[in-house]
């Protein structure tokens, strides 16, 4: 008795989800269908103060994390080394090592992420 039920509700569920998908397809296709288009002025955004603050901003950020994010970085690498050597059991050394591969990975996707910053930066100058 409990695995029909459990059956029912599945199924519910499963019509629910395709529910909810057709409904989110139809919305996606009619918004990239039939674009809205905005009259602006040629410079107005560009030669907005908002814009100006906003691009000075993104750029420091980004010189920021290319300076800051090797360091932490670095030090984070450092650290976790030490303790995988440290350790006696291989559990322990599996999992400091999971830990310096993640602290790789950030940092490649710092590195990433600042250059697509300094690209859409350097398109709006």
């Amino acid at each position: 008795m409990k695995k029909y039920r459990f059956k029912q509700f599945v199924l519910k569920q499963q019509k629910k989800i395709k529910r909810t998908g057709l409904l989110l397809s139809i919305l996606i296709a009619n918004l990239t269908m039939f674009p809205l288009s905005v009259f602006a002025e040629e410079n107005a955004i560009t030669s907005s103060s908002i814009f100006k603050g906003l691009m000075k901003m993104l750029t420091d950020g980004g010189v920021a994390l290319l300076i800051i994010a090797p360091i932490v970085c670095g030090l984070l690498f450092g650290i976790f080394s030490l303790i995988q050597g440290m350790s006696t059991e291989s559990h322990d050394k599996e999992k400091w090592g999971k830990n310096k591969k993640t602290v790789l990975i950030v940092l490649a996707f710092v590195f990433s992420s600042s250059a697509i910053v300094a690209i859409i930066a350097g398109y709006f100058k």
